[in-house]
């Protein structure tokens, strides 16, 4: 078996949905309450007197709604990197491994299927334990005297402001160029940090976000150290002219590097043995 085959793909994916379903189980319930935590956290004000509930500031709910929106959407990134971590999960234990090598797939077959599921759990998994959380508060906080309005339209309308946004100035429309390449930084730095969760998940056997997080920590610490020296070099022999020209050697770099995650972890992926070491998939 060295082509695609869709069909089989299909029956991949269902398999994998079906026997972990428990684990995905406990991952959204998971999700749910951190959502919902963090609606507590947002929403609810303590009593000022008796029974009487009221409220730390005088701000219309719009406004409110709008920040938590903002929260919301930090922490749903924060889970997609998180997610990226437990892509290869499945294959911790020997009996794992035996299974996935007796497998009648591709490796690339079987690498995309695990993909693709971390992509969609973790997007469309994060936005329903959302809904539930907040629908969860809105039953909830009218029993201890609370009004709030569903933070559900302040969500949807901040992603599709922002994906809309980020969507035009990415294509260089109705922006200028410091915009456009402002964005891609970001986006593809993100893009990075995904990768790099990803690759960590296929490197390390036991706790691979936390080992990234902590391989990822120590370089930004040297790459801090080294920005003075790149500054003093920058100036010395090309001068602040073309300062702006080293935004698309980042730029180039970081695509470099997601491409790189992503073959290093194809790589590692496609030879995963029974035995290996305690620490590191290899």
């Amino acid at each position: 078996m060295t082509n695609f085959n869709f069909r089989r793909f299909g029956l991949l994916l269902k398999r994998d949905l079906m026997g972990n379903s428990k684990k995905y189980l406990l991952l959204l319930a998971g999700m749910f309450i951190a959502y919902f935590c963090i609606e507590l956290m947002l929403f609810y004000f303590p009593s000022v007197e008796g029974s009487g509930l009221g409220y730390p500031w005088d701000e219309p709910w719009s406004r409110l709604l709008e920040r938590a929106a903002f929260s919301f959407l930090g922490v749903s990134l924060c889970l997609f990197v998180f997610g990226m971590s437990l892509v290869f999960s499945t294959l911790k234990t020997k009996e794992q491994r035996v299974d996935y090598l007796m497998l009648p797939a591709t490796r690339l077959e079987k690498f995309v299927s695990r993909w693709l599921i971390a992509i969609v759990l973790w997007s469309v998994g994060a936005f329903v334990t959302f809904v539930a959380a907040d629908l969860v508060r809105m039953l909830v906080f009218p029993l201890l005297g609370h009004s709030i309005p569903s933070a559900i339209p302040a969500y949807v309308g901040l992603v599709w402001d922002e994906g809309t946004n980020m969507l035009a100035e990415l294509m260089w429309i109705g922006c200028d160029g410091e915009d456009s390449l402002a964005m891609w930084f970001g986006f593809l730095f993100y893009l990075s940090v995904h990768s790099a969760y990803l690759l960590g998940s296929a490197f390390f056997r036991k706790q691979p976000f936390i080992f990234t997080s902590v391989a990822g920590i120590m370089l930004l610490t040297l790459t801090g150290f080294a920005m003075p020296i790149f500054r003093k070099v920058n100036r010395a022999l090309i001068g602040e002219d073309f300062y702006s020209m080293w935004l698309y050697v980042v730029l180039l770099l970081l695509l470099c590097f997601v491409v790189v995650c992503y073959r290093l972890s194809y790589r590692l992926f496609s030879r995963v043995q029974v035995v290996q070491n305690k620490w590191f998939n290899v």
